[in-house]
């Protein structure tokens, strides 16, 4: 229950990223009924779960909400660090914030190529400054996490984040019923 308490406080964090998300984007109506969704989902979840089998929900200790709070957070100052002309310290920033991201769940990195693409557009003549910026970024992503690429370099003596064999039979036994 200590535990659950605890992700509890850190899962609250959750609506509140969605607030400031949807308030960047659409505006302070759109961004409360967006956390008020969230609230309300994960309400609904915990009252269902005894009925499901497979569901993500607070009381669990699943990767799904960490990976959405991180990469919540990591779309809003991503839109700061857009209209602000590509900032050295916000790209750093960033690249902290996926690096743990990654560690929770590596998916989470196919979101860099569509950011960089929208700063181009958004602003095409701060190429130099978006380059300088992202090479920041992924240079703190490669050190966030180089502690875990070594650790599975040492066990396997190979640089990979997780195991496509242990990843396949976790699959098979969650869908083998």
């Amino acid at each position: 229950s200590n535990v659950i308490a605890v992700q509890s406080m850190f899962f609250a964090f959750f609506p509140v990223l969605l607030y400031f998300f949807g308030k960047e984007f659409f505006g302070r109506p759109i961004g409360i009924s967006i956390a008020f969704l969230a609230i309300l989902r994960d309400y609904i979840s915990n009252d269902v779960a005894p009925f499901t089998g497979n569901l993500s929900y607070s009381k669990v200790y699943l990767s799904e909400i960490p990976t959405a709070i991180f990469l919540v957070l990591f779309l809003l100052l991503s839109i700061r660090w857009i209209k602000a002309g590509f900032p050295a310290f916000s790209g750093v920033m960033l690249g902290g914030i996926l690096g743990i991201a990654m560690l929770i769940r590596t998916q989470v990195v196919v979101v860099v190529p569509l950011v960089i693409l929208f700063g181009l557009l958004v602003q095409p003549r701060g190429l130099v400054p978006l380059l300088k910026s992202t090479l920041l970024m992924f240079m703190v992503i490669t050190l966030v996490v180089s502690p875990w690429l070594w650790r599975n370099w040492r066990l396997t003596g190979t640089v990979i984040f997780d195991s496509p064999e242990s990843q396949t039979a976790n699959l098979a036994l969650r869908y083998s019923r």
